[in-house]
């Protein structure tokens, strides 16, 4: 896999996502969350590259940990601090990042980049560390009507989820890979070489250009009908904290999830406590069981459990949701054995 991910925290704690997009030439680091605790597991280098922090809402339990995060990156001058999250995400982080004194950063070149997501628009804002995050420059807001953050290695949606406030998903996908055949490649008995890089590049070399190889001349087209390949990159999601009130939100979801591969869920009540989880606006086990059947990913890892529940009760939970969706597991390191 190009994408590798790890659940930060413990069972019954505190948990956020890790992941990471491998591109082969350059490493993106992306973190959903940032509850209390959670990025001690983390090197500080990794910490330090974390290209986009997504949250999915502001309760305590999932933004605890984000002081950690301010002082590993608060000065960074490689690359901006991206942030995205719910309506009020710029607002709240303002003033997160005005709680300290910043009175000896003037020579600080920081930039941090904050945006909003609503059903309509998304709103930006571009705070600087050399005048402490005092002033904000207000960005032309964009529509919502695609990814929300993208560059030539990945693209990242989100999708507006209830939770008594609006709690964000998030879909991580790689970008397509187009490689050579190497056994078709064989079999035309042409030399490798240079040429198979212009080959790769949709961008620059037209179908329609001549491209020599091993002293004969072949459109480019060609050449890419005969030996090129482009499979889909690998994906993952993240949902935390929401509830489906009914059909046509569950639809929606399921369309915005279509092809993830791995779903990375909360399993927060037992299906006896349906009052409980709809009062406190959270799944239960049969709901993410039957939301998995539907999307059918490769793979469903639970996380976000209650602390309500003993190792025993976690374990119940998880034979619930496998009931409906027997791909479904905790993180690997959680129980081992």
């Amino acid at each position: 896999m190009s994408i590798h991910h790890q659940i930060l925290g413990n069972p019954g704690q505190d948990n956020a996502l890790f992941a990471t997009v491998d591109s082969g030439h350059s490493l993106h680091r992306l973190l959903f969350d940032c509850g209390e605790g959670c990025l001690s597991a983390l090197d500080p280098t990794e910490v330090g590259g974390i290209a986009v922090l997504c949250f999915s809402h502001f309760h305590m339990d999932h933004v605890a940990g984000f002081d950690s995060f301010v002082r590993a990156n608060w000065n960074r001058a490689e690359m901006p601090v991206r942030i995205f999250g719910p309506p009020g995400t710029i607002d709240i982080i303002h003033h997160r990042l005005r709680g300290f004194i910043w009175n000896l950063s003037d020579d600080s070149v920081g930039t941090w980049i904050i945006t909003e997501i609503d059903a309509e628009e998304l709103r930006s804002i571009r705070l600087r560390s050399g005048d402490g995050f005092a002033a904000r420059e207000e960005l032309d807001p964009l529509p919502n009507q695609g990814p929300v953050y993208s560059d030539r290695d990945l693209e990242l949606g989100a999708v507006l989820l209830d939770h008594g406030t609006p709690s964000v998903g998030y879909f991580l996908r790689e970008g397509d890979r187009t490689n050579v055949n190497e056994e078709r490649l064989a079999e035309t008995k042409l030399p490798p070489g240079p040429w198979i890089q212009r080959l790769k590049d949709l961008v620059q070399t037209s179908d329609e250009e001549r491209i020599e190889v091993g002293g004969s001349s072949y459109r480019a087209g060609e050449l890419r009908a005969l030996l090129l390949e482009t499979k889909h990159g690998d994906s993952i999601a993240y949902l935390t904290d929401f509830h489906l009130g009914g059909p046509e939100e569950e639809d929606r979801l399921v369309r915005f999830l279509g092809g993830c591969q791995t779903l990375v869920c909360e399993s927060n009540y037992r299906n006896a406590e349906a009052e409980l989880a709809q009062k406190h606006h959270h799944m239960r086990s049969a709901e993410v069981g039957a939301l998995a059947a539907r999307v059918d990913p490769e793979r469903l890892v639970l996380f976000h459990l209650s602390d309500r529940y003993s190792e025993e009760g976690w374990h119940d939970q998880l034979a619930e949701v496998r009931h409906l969706f027997p791909r479904a597991e905790f993180p690997q390191r959680w129980f081992s054995g």
